[in-house]
């Protein structure tokens, strides 16, 4: 009986850190895009595409 218990616990564990692994994930890698996207556009900028 309590193996049983255990194991829901467990797997109740595993899949929080999951989710919470997948937003991190998500978080840096919004971060780090938005740090790429702002250095593009700057040097975008800076060059004057277009003109």
């Amino acid at each position: 009986m309590w193996g049983v218990v255990i194991a829901i616990v467990v797997a109740i564990v595993v899949a929080v850190v999951a989710v919470v692994a997948a937003l991190v994930a998500a978080l840096v890698g919004a971060v780090l895009g938005g740090l790429a996207g702002m250095r593009f556009h700057r040097n975008v900028d800076k060059t004057g595409l277009g003109s």
